[in-house]
């Protein structure tokens, strides 16, 4: 090895990873490695090791450092563990970064398995309007928070708000019902499954009756 670069430091992170394994499981600790900073000849980490059996039940260092810090972000330790979904997919909460104020919410993708950083406003309204999926992409009863949003489009696509009572028409109207048809794909992307106009209508027509 002539130098440390970016495609050799994640190899040795990787063995170091595994070196410590042995070491994890005879003394019943857990090893983090923290982020490197190098230059062609040094590089440093900091390591932090925490006791991963308490009561006969292993702890998760990942929650540790939640539980201390969640509420500074508007969450509680409850969240940890917790699902959201948005436009690139479904992650589960697995962190928190303390010292990253812009993206201090760390989760993990259900698909690729790799953590990824998030503002904790768009985490807690995520959370909020997350419905899991069924088998064959079929998703529980929606909430009410995705149910008044639908209501809302199907509102907006009236002939009168679309043309502002008369007042706009030909490419402005059309501006108008692309941008409502793309609302409307993401929150079916969202939630996992299409909504059809007639449904958030009959959504509309209970709430009034109600």
């Amino acid at each position: 090895m002539e130098n440390f670069n970016r495609k050799n430091l994640p190899v040795l992170r990787d063995e170091i990873a595994k070196a410590l394994k042995s070491v994890e499981e005879k003394h019943g600790i857990t090893f983090k490695l923290g982020g490197i900073s190098f230059t062609d000849d040094h590089f440093r980490s900091k390591i932090e090791a925490y006791l991963t059996k308490k009561g006969g039940e292993t702890v998760d260092p990942g929650k540790i450092n939640f539980d201390r810090h969640a509420r500074s972000f508007g969450l509680s330790k409850e969240d940890f563990g917790k699902k959201f979904s948005n436009l690139n997919g479904t992650y589960q909460i697995c962190g928190i970064a303390s010292r990253s104020h812009k993206y201090p919410i760390l989760a993990k993708n259900s698909k690729d398995g790799r953590i990824y950083k998030f503002r904790a406003d768009d985490v807690i309204s995520n959370l909020k309007t997350y419905t899991p999926k069924l088998a064959g992409n079929v998703t529980t009863t929606l909430n009410i928070e995705i149910k008044e949003k639908f209501i809302s489009l199907v509102g907006r696509l009236s002939p009168e708000n679309l043309t502002c009572d008369g007042e706009i028409y030909g490419r402005a109207v059309q501006v108008r019902l692309s941008q409502i048809k793309l609302e409307w794909r993401n929150l079916e992307k969202q939630i996992g499954r299409k909504v059809s106009e007639t449904e958030a209508e009959k959504w509309m027509i209970d709430k009034v009756m109600n």
